[in-house]
């Protein structure tokens, strides 16, 4: 095998693993960017849940303290 045979093939054997290369760089920013979209996700849903369970919270106080309100009518009027 002459040099530039060898220089031929060694170029097609570099060419094919930078694409590889390239290939693989691409896939994992995809995946990179699925991740952090994921996690996004996660975050603002994190957020509602609290949300919610602060509104419920404070929603149960409001609740309490009208039947507590109403059972002190209800014992005064007696």
């Amino acid at each position: 095998m002459s040099a530039k045979e060898r220089m031929e093939e060694l170029r097609a054997v570099h060419k094919k693993l930078t694409e590889e290369r390239s290939d693989k760089g691409r896939e994992m920013e995809r995946r990179k960017v699925r991740i952090e979209q994921t996690e996004k996700k996660m975050a603002d849903l994190k957020e509602n849940i609290e949300n919610e369970i602060h509104s419920a919270h404070d929603e149960f106080l409001k609740m309490d303290s009208h039947i507590k309100l109403y059972i002190t009518e209800m014992e005064q009027s007696i």
